[in-house]
């Protein structure tokens, strides 16, 4: 009888505590209504409701979602990862058998709706928490788990396309990194593609269960984000047809993403129409959202190829100073050095080359991964340091003479040199070469055709003229073959190959498509390769024209390229002051050719100089006008309180340069490079001397 009676008991206090729990419960159905996950008050009511009962999932999913929303580094999202990870525990332990159900009947299915809403809310903040402190073997863990539902609508977190966007963004890794992947690029693609046609399978054989449920149609809403990762896919794979196809069915939905399409514009070499979508998504854009926003660093890029780095330092010092230290920093610093190496202005490209590499960047929202951002850290390390040893000879066209400035040169040649061997290495290792870089314009490759050709520069010509001939042929992107064929015409120029190159080099710059306003890096490279060769095969008049078309179509490049301008010289006002002819005589120690009044060449544009002392400072005018009288450079005058570095710095801003730090190398010691001479030669002629003499 006691034995009946502790029993019945049991069952009382079992059945009173689960009503209990079940009316708290009810509570906190009730008082969540109308709360988005994201809402300001998540927190305080995530607190509340861990409160009234720590075993209910709901405390904790509004917890990890107030704590995600507001994450912005890695530890903000693992912060975020342990919350909801107690939720989805929690979500399944009590209510897996709502997740597994799947009903044609509304009432029934309104009855496991909010669950399946909720879990897949969990499982796609999870997701998202995993795949940005790139932990991409716990996201598939995550996404595999919402696929094992058999959810008639995966509603916040699509499984199939989701594991092919991790598969896709990790395309370069194998297997022996992430248990998930093949082992090569060409097979993560076709599975990525696999899991695609497995996701549109899935939504077919859910439609008459979910027919009774959602409006006529609901299916393509579930396709949207098939067709979104098969666009991305297709493109990056250089399928156009097909990339073109999936963006044609997302144009009229709000699915339809300006960025990517960009992407795909800029791979069929249609920059003006690249920069458009770029713009479109910009403007489009949510300022509070955390993510890498590609386009603010991809239209610097654009900028540059239109010859215009200006627009671009401008466009991301502002973006930066709006959005501070957010992911996206790290990037748009990258941009900006980008933007000030083609300006022309090697200190203030590597002070924000310091800045990507000191910043702990995160990769959000976006396919640009950790080792691409490595990498792009890379060249920019090499370029930087190899602009600074050209723009010694630069500087001072006497540096032969000035020991100290030769014997820096050599330690900064060692660090370009070394930087260059480890560049290689990494490009040598890099699978994604050929794809991505070789190809051009791949939407993986955020470099410039311009620093794919500094790598490979030096490297074995053969292969590379053999490779891109096959190119030519090959890509269907006529507008992507000027590029092939300026990569060879390099390169044969590398092989002393001058009339052959100098054929491809015309062909590119007579090409009738060829966009002359947006491809104005392409043009000036190209008559910079003339003027190499027109200097090797002696032939000054034509030399002069392409020497006159690159400073027309890009002045940046000028001081960097070995070529030395020539400028009509005028000097309007303060010549004979003492501190004025200091100035000019720092000035005429740059590689530049300057023609005196009586000597002038009406080809050549004209440098007009003016020195004026107000107090203790100096304004110095420096206006450049073409035959015509017309204004060539932007920059026009700057103050000085010490006149010291002023000659380099008109010689910089003669083009377009706005240098304000000129470095010193040290000075001219003509009497030490003799005695060193001396010596050398003294010591040749005792060796010279032993080797004939016989013991």
């Amino acid at each position: 009888m006691r034995f009946k009676l502790s029993v019945i008991a049991s069952l009382l206090f079992t059945l009173f505590t689960h009503s209990g729990f079940a009316q708290v419960r009810t509570k906190i159905d009730e008082e969540r209504k109308g709360v988005w996950y994201l809402d300001k008050k998540a927190l305080e009511l995530s607190e509340k409701f861990e409160k009234w009962d720590k075993n209910y999932y709901v405390g904790y999913m509004y917890e990890g979602s107030f704590k995600y929303n507001r994450a912005s580094d890695y530890f903000g999202f693992k912060n975020a990862i342990k919350p909801l990870e107690e939720a989805l525990r929690l979500i399944e332990k009590d209510y897996d058998y709502k997740l597994k159900t799947r009903t044609p009947d509304m009432r029934a299915y309104l009855d496991i709706y909010q669950y399946q809403l909720d879990f897949t809310w969990i499982s796609y903040l999870l997701y998202e928490c995993y795949s940005n402190i790139e932990q991409p073997t716990e996201a598939m863990r995550i996404l595999g788990n919402v696929r094992s539902k058999k959810l008639q609508k995966e509603l916040y977190c699509p499984s199939y396309p989701s594991m092919s966007w991790v598969i896709h963004r990790n395309r370069f890794h194998t297997s022996k990194k992430y248990p998930f992947l093949k082992n090569s690029i060409e097979e993560n693609e076709l599975l990525a593609l696999k899991y695609l046609d497995s996701a549109v399978i899935k939504i077919q054989k859910s439609y008459f269960v979910n027919s009774t449920i959602y409006n006529p149609g609901h299916e393509q809403e579930d396709l949207r984000s098939v067709y979104w990762n098969k666009s991305l896919i297709f493109s990056y794979n250089f399928e156009m047809d097909s990339a073109e196809y999936y963006y044609d069915l997302l144009k009229s939905t709000g699915s339809f993403s300006e960025n990517n399409y960009a992407y795909t514009k800029l791979m069929n070499g249609e920059f003006k129409e690249s920069i458009r979508y770029f713009e479109i998504g910009k403007k489009k854009d949510d300022m509070s959202e955390k993510r890498t926003k590609e386009f603010y660093y991809m239209l610097a890029l654009l900028n540059v190829y239109k010859a215009k780095p200006q627009t671009g330092i401008t466009d991301l010092t502002d973006i930066i100073s709006k959005l501070g230290s957010t992911p996206g920093f790290g990037w748009n610093n990258i941009g900006l050095a980008r933007s000030y190496y083609y300006n022309g202005q090697l200190f203030e490209s590597q002070k924000h080359l310091t800045k990507a590499d000191e910043f702990e960047e995160m990769h959000i929202g976006t396919t640009w991964a950790p080792e691409q951002y490595d990498f792009i850290k890379n060249i920019f390390s090499y370029l930087n340091k190899e602009r600074k040893l050209s723009s010694i000879p630069f500087e001072d066209k006497q540096y032969w003479y000035n020991v100290p400035v030769l014997v820096k040169m050599l330690g900064f040649f060692v660090d370009e040199q070394t930087d260059k061997f480890v560049l290689i290495n990494k490009f040598g290792s890099n699978p994604e070469r050929d794809y991505v870089y070789y190809h051009i314009f791949n939407p993986e490759n955020m470099i410039t055709f311009d620093e794919t050709w500094k790598i490979i520069d030096g490297l074995d010509a053969d292969f590379f003229i053999k490779r891109f001939n096959e190119y030519l042929i090959d890509d269907s992107r006529d507008n992507v073959k000027r590029y092939y064929r300026y990569f060879i015409a390099r390169l044969l120029i590398n092989k002393g190959k001058y009339e052959e190159a100098e054929k491809m080099l015309n062909e590119v710059l007579t090409d009738p498509e060829i966009d002359v306003e947006h491809e104005k890096l392409l043009q000036a490279r190209c008559f910079e390769a003339l003027c190499k060769i027109y200097d090797k095969t002696d032939s000054p008049a034509k030399y002069k024209e392409n020497l006159l078309a690159l400073y027309s179509t890009f002045p940046q490049l000028v001081p960097f390229s070995g070529n030395i301008m020539t400028f009509n010289l005028r000097v309007n006002s303060g010549s004979e002051n003492p501190e004025v002819k200091k100035i000019l005589e720092e000035l005429y120690q740059c590689k530049i050719n300057f023609l005196k009044p009586e000597n002038r060449d009406s080809d050549f544009p004209t440098a007009e100089l003016s020195f004026e002392k107000i107090d203790s400072i100096w304004q110095i005018g420096c206006k450049v006008t073409d035959k015509n009288g017309l204004a060539i450079s932007n920059l026009e005058s700057f103050k000085v309180d010490d006149i010291k570095g002023s000659g380099k710095r008109i010689g910089y801003y003669l083009f377009n340069i706005p240098t304000t730090t000129i470095p010193e190398y040290g000075e001219n010691n003509y009497w030490l490079i003799a005695g060193i001479l001396f010596i050398i030669a003294l010591l040749w002629t005792a060796h010279r001397v032993k080797k004939s003499l016989k013991f």
